[in-house]
């Protein structure tokens, strides 16, 4: 559908109302990336904000999707790229354009919701579900012993590498607006994790964590488990080869492999076979992560290998055959942790943790 809606009759429409009568499933969707228009899409999200009564509470979900693949929307190719700032030497022009056009997407959503009051007593949530990394930008992880090399999983794009932090490292930023924290607490920086933000607030707006089933803590609670050598966990998303077998991302190959993972379901929607799940649970990377050290088992390439990786210093240790990580005091927790967590899901983890543990 994207390339149905770049065509000039369909984009003189795709301003007009009409364009949402004809094209529900386009109008303003991210995905149908040429059409897509971020300033049309901040002035409704604005009108439907000052249309909502001002005395009943407001929960509020916005997804800001421009710095995800294919990076570019209708006017992408006309806006300027800031001349400095830190992603310059980590990622191409058409990620950071994208990305500065989401800051300004953002500055628009805090301005509407400063102008129609709804800072006045306002928890605001900021989070991304993944990082982002660029073959050209990367800097791979070398290991501590050469002859115990293992071959990595890709440093490009997200969900392909646990061990890539540029993937795995996201933005989670918490902050209270005029009378929405009844006491002083400060939001200190440590290890987190996205199945954190339900606890926290629940914890802010002082409502038990019983009162739902979550598997985080609050980082907001001074002194809690979220702050003294707790472990997180990271699993990879669903890849297939094509994804790296050209320079350039070649969508319609990646689409004719994934394909067969597919089908349309009685609903109409589109879901994964059920014949595949297995496999691809199977082919699933996980790690385990305390403060700066990592604890990964990598299915990649028809090879079954394990890591313990120096995450600062990008350095890692073959978990298999060097013994050195083993001397680490932070690796019998993390060991313990991830077995624990990933024993039951995976028979080659179960039987690294029976010949380590």
């Amino acid at each position: 559908m994207t390339f149905v809606g770049d065509m000039p009759v369909v984009n003189l429409l795709s301003r007009s109302a009409l364009y949402d009568f004809l094209f529900p499933y386009q109008y303003m969707n991210r995905a149908a990336h040429v059409v897509y228009d971020p300033s049309l899409f901040s002035a409704r999200l604005d009108k439907m904000i000052e249309g909502i009564d001002p005395r009943r509470p407001l929960f509020l979900a916005v997804h800001f999707e421009l710095p995800h693949w294919p990076y570019s929307w209708r006017d992408s190719k006309t806006h300027e790229i800031p001349a400095s700032g830190h992603l310059i030497d980590r990622s191409p022009p058409s990620y950071q354009a994208a990305v500065n056009r989401t800051d300004q997407q953002f500055h628009q959503l805090i301005d509407s919701l400063q102008r129609n009051g709804r800072l006045n007593n306002a928890i605001v949530v900021v989070l991304s579900d993944h990082g982002e990394n660029f073959s050209l930008y990367a800097t791979p992880s070398k290991p501590a012993s050469p002859e115990h090399a293992l071959i990595l999983p890709p440093y490009m794009m997200h969900g392909v590498n646990v061990v890539d932090e540029k993937q795995t490292n996201v933005v989670l930023a918490v902050r209270t607006f005029g009378s929405a924290l009844p006491d002083s607490r400060k939001f200190d920086a440590h290890l987190t994790s996205l199945v954190d933000i339900a606890p926290t607030v629940l914890d802010l707006l002082q409502i038990p964590a019983d009162a739902m089933s979550t598997t985080g803590c609050a980082i907001s609670a001074q002194g809690s488990a979220c702050q003294n050598g707790r472990v997180v966990f990271i699993e990879s998303g669903f890849y297939v080869d094509a994804m790296f077998n050209n320079t350039i991302f070649d969508e319609k190959a990646v689409a004719a492999e994934a394909r067969q993972y597919y089908e349309i379901d009685e609903t109409g929607r589109l879901v994964m076979k059920s014949e595949f799940m297995e496999e691809l649970i199977g082919k699933k990377q996980r790690a385990a992560i305390s403060g700066n050290w990592i604890l990964a088992y990598l299915p990649f390439e028809g090879r079954k290998q394990f890591l313990f990786g120096d995450i600062r210093n990008s350095l890692y240790w073959n978990a298999e055959l060097d013994t050195a990580w083993r001397d680490n005091p932070e690796a019998i927790n993390i060991f313990q942790s991830f077995c624990k967590t990933y024993a039951a899901d995976s028979k080659d983890v179960a039987d690294f943790c029976m010949r380590h543990g």
